[in-house]
């Protein structure tokens, strides 16, 4: 499927402005402005590895709300659904894109269930691959408004090879910024060490918001990815976890 000439246009601006990207910071502002104006969506779960470095750097991108459960049914290492669906689309001969039935078939009942929850019956994913068929990078994206089909895996061949580049300058610019000199490949945003310096400190997620100035939700979402991060499951935890690892 060819895109026509508006969409063409839009894809190269969009392209264009991706190459500007040095931060994760960046990159989130990108992914929610002009990728979604190409590809509509509420959630993206972005995959990179870094082969020299041999870490893994995974972000979750989201427009609206999402339970801690989905984060955690879609990151939990090899029986994971970002797992599962990795392993599908490495045998494809390119994007994967999933209807109900078909997401079924590759993350069984128990995952299904978990994107059920959250109103999630199609997708669509794609990622780079290197010359001996490694996985250098993954993107999923979930909650695509109306059907999906050959037009969003067009696009998806087209863009993501940008998205790869984008993510991969956004790690190395924080790497050289020292944002990840943590141990275990553990990557805190300096937002994050905000909210975990206030959670040491007793502060509920409305207090956080009210001092940080944004909203109880997105403090929600940054402790989401922290514990996540962290390998943890409650605030207290990360808090402890986090002053190990001397990030605070």
């Amino acid at each position: 499927m060819d895109l026509d000439g508006v969409a063409l246009k839009t894809v190269m601006d969009a392209v264009e402005s991706s190459f500007h990207i040095k931060s994760k910071n960046q990159f989130f502002i990108w992914a929610r402005g002009d990728l979604q104006n190409i590809f509509p969506h509420e959630v993206m779960i972005s995959f990179l590895h870094d082969m020299p470095g041999k870490k893994t750097h995974t972000d979750t991108f989201c427009g609206t709300s999402v339970s801690d459960k989905l984060f955690d049914g879609m990151l939990c290492g090899d029986d994971g659904v970002m797992n599962k669906l990795m392993g599908a689309w490495r045998k494809s001969p390119g994007p994967l894109v999933m209807d109900e039935n078909s997401i079924r078939i590759v993350i069984g009942e128990d995952g299904m269930s978990i994107l059920e929850k959250e109103g999630i019956d199609h997708l669509v994913s794609h990622g780079m691959r290197d010359t001996n068929e490694n996985v250098m990078s993954f993107f999923s994206f979930m909650r695509i408004p109306g059907d999906v089909g050959p037009r969003q895996a067009r696009l998806l061949e087209v863009l993501v090879p940008y998205l790869h580049r984008a993510m991969i300058s956004a790690v190395a610019v924080d790497h050289e910024n020292g944002r990840d000199a943590q141990p275990c490949g553990v990557i805190i945003t300096d937002r994050e060490k905000e909210v975990l310096k206030w959670i040491q400190v007793g502060k509920s997620n409305w207090e956080i918001a009210a001092i940080l100035g944004i909203s109880p939700f997105t403090v929600k979402n940054h402790i989401c990815k922290i514990t996540r991060k962290l390998g943890v499951q409650t605030r207290g935890h990360a808090v402890s976890r986090a002053i190990e690892l001397n990030i605070i």
